[in-house]
Formats: structure tokens, sequence, C-alpha cells
């Protein structure tokens, strides 16, 4: 019996940490005591903000940023300054499963 024939090839070197940090978006996780009613004047009017879909349940914001640091403290700023509530505000860490996975699918 012979063994199948499998083409294999490299698609990404680094570290663990190297990896992640190619991968990741910078999206930060807003959560707000309420919903914001308009969620386009106020992300859309903070600099460096790519888009926000809603994330999981009501008051709950995903917000793509260019630069995560910054982009918290705007943000921050926005929703306070608009009367809402924040409850949580964080940049969202890509899993080491995460990066592997988008190295994959960008491959493709």
């Amino acid at each position: 019996m012979t063994a199948p024939n499998v083409s294999t090839r490299l698609v990404a070197v680094g570290t663990p940490a190297q990896l992640v940090s190619r991968t990741s978006h910078g999206a930060l996780d807003v959560r707000l005591r309420e919903p914001l009613l308009d969620t386009g004047a106020i992300f859309g009017a903070v600099h460096g903000v790519r888009r926000w879909p809603n994330g999981r349940g009501a008051g709950v914001y995903v917000v793509d940023v260019d630069d995560p640091d910054q982009g918290a403290a705007d943000v921050a700023r926005a929703v306070v300054g608009a009367g809402a509530s924040l409850v949580r505000l964080c940049e969202i860490e890509t899993s080491l499963e995460d990066a592997y996975l988008a190295i994959l699918d960008g491959d493709r």
C-alpha cells in the first residue's frame, strides 16, 4: 500500500504573537445601558471608526477602528457626550485560533 500524495505549503511564518498581531483588525466591544437611537450620528462622527455592526444584544456594538487606543478614547467621549451610559469599553482580542483561520482564509 502506498501513502496518499499530499501537497502542503507554508502560508505564514512567525511567533503566535506575531501572527495574532498581523491578523487583528482593531475592534472595540462597546456596551451601553440602553441602545443608541442614532448610531450613525454618534459612531459615524468619530474619526477612525470604520463600521459599527450591532453586537450580541441591545446596546452592544462591535466598533471597527483604525487605532484601538485612540478609537477607545474617542468613542467613549462620543457616547458619553450623547448622554449614553457606558457600561463597558474594551479592545477585542484576536485569539490564535482566529488568526489561524484568518490566515488560511486570506490564502485562498
